[in-house]
């Protein structure tokens, strides 16, 4: 067993896509010998890539999204690590879960398959509902839950953002269906502010860059704000 062989399901978007179940490319390497995460598949070729490589791309995506869609948890949840025949990590990382949406969104801002938008919305919509339950009065999103549905005591700054971003496509794609969804803007809304206002919200985790530069990322931080960070 290799660090190769593990799958966090959703991760950031890159130009590159998820090459199958079978055979995963990881990212960046992580420290300290913890497993690497594989790239979230948004079916975009690199530039110049010839039309066959192209669509090859697309259908390794294609099952990568059905992967996803096969391995959810009826609650609307992934565990954070799977191997080919077990789950290796079964903490559920709410921002983890809610980048399903921003893949979503990103392939269908790279393909106009509305087929393909319209059968993900299911499982976009149970990961979102699933990961605004862990929403505090506050605004900000508990981290994550243990696999008995135990919730974290605390939220991180960076895993917010990126859930920010994330609830941000999944009302991008409910507009494009025709779905209002509310509930989903109120969430974002209140979501926006604190990450904006209020960094006492979450654990402190300066030492890590992504604190810095993630509130920027999403959206939230912008102008001579986002500069000065």
């Amino acid at each position: 067993e290799t660090h190769r062989d593990r799958v966090q399901p959703v991760r950031p978007i890159e130009l590159e896509v998820l090459a199958g179940v079978e055979h995963v490319e990881p990212a960046d390497p992580r420290r300290d010998g913890e497993a690497e995460e594989p790239r979230l598949p948004a079916a975009t070729p690199a530039g110049g890539e010839p039309p066959a490589h192209r669509r090859d791309r697309h259908r390794e995506a294609e099952r990568a999204y059905q992967w996803l869609a096969d391995v959810q948890r009826p609650d609307g949840s992934w565990h954070q690590y799977y191997l080919a025949d077990r789950v290796e990590q079964d903490k559920l990382d709410a921002n983890v879960i809610a980048y399903v949406a921003a893949g979503a969104w990103h392939r269908w801002l790279c393909t106009r398959d509305r087929g393909f938008a319209e059968t993900m919305w299911p499982v976009v919509e149970r990961a979102i509902d699933w990961v605004l339950d862990l929403q505090t009065p506050r605004g900000e999103i508990l981290w994550a839950r243990h696999a008995d549905g135990t919730p974290w005591s605390f939220a991180l700054l960076t895993g917010s953002s990126s859930i920010c971003h994330s609830l941000r496509c999944s009302l991008a794609i409910a507009a494009e269906l025709g779905h209002e969804r509310p509930n989903w803007e109120l969430a974002a809304s209140k979501l926006f502010r604190v990450i904006r206002d209020d960094p006492d919200a979450f654990a402190p985790k300066h030492r890590w860059a992504m604190d810095w530069y993630y509130p920027v990322l999403c959206g939230v931080v912008t102008g001579a704000a986002g500069r000065e960070r």
